[in-house]
């Protein structure tokens, strides 16, 4: 990060930012080009150690590629966006975004596919679970855990 002034390294104030915000941004090779898809997601902080969660369809690119193979990612979370200024040279957008890489893992035991869910369904609604989810769509749901493995953020 080139702005050092900008960066947050508490990580406390980080998982601030990851909790107020609920799209985050996967980028990926999976061998046509590179990929990027924004996707709701959940997230649990235990011992040190960031996971997030998102879910999607078991069919199509994404789903593909992270059930063929893709064993890493980068992603980006952003939000607070505050414009300010005039025109051209004379404004800014203010911003806090949080960005990383990390280790890509499909989850198929249906209890953590249930809490990922559950925490998925937390950040975006701000209610905590249990939810209930119907078997049918729970076979039918594609669920990602990223355990980050390098993180940073910036607050402009």
């Amino acid at each position: 990060m080139r702005r050092k002034d900008r960066e947050i390294t508490d990580a406390g104030r980080m998982l601030e930012v990851i909790g107020s915000n609920d799209i985050v941004r996967i980028a990926f090779d999976d061998g046509d080009g590179i990929y990027i898809c924004p996707v709701n997601y959940g997230y649990k902080a235990e011992n040190g150690a960031l996971s997030l969660y998102f879910h999607g369809a078991t069919s199509g690119r994404k789903a593909d590629a992270l059930t063929g193979g893709v064993s890493e990612v980068s992603f980006e979370i952003d939000g607070a966006h505050r414009r300010e200024g005039g025109e051209s040279c004379d404004s800014t957008i203010y911003y806090e975004c949080v960005m990383g890489r990390a280790s890509c893992h499909v989850v198929t035991d249906q209890a953590e596919k249930k809490e990922g869910l559950d925490l998925i369904m937390s950040n975006v609604f701000g209610r905590k679970g249990p939810f209930e989810y119907q078997p049918a769509v729970l076979e039918r749901t594609l669920l990602v855990r990223l355990d980050v493995t390098e993180w940073s953020c910036k607050i402009h």
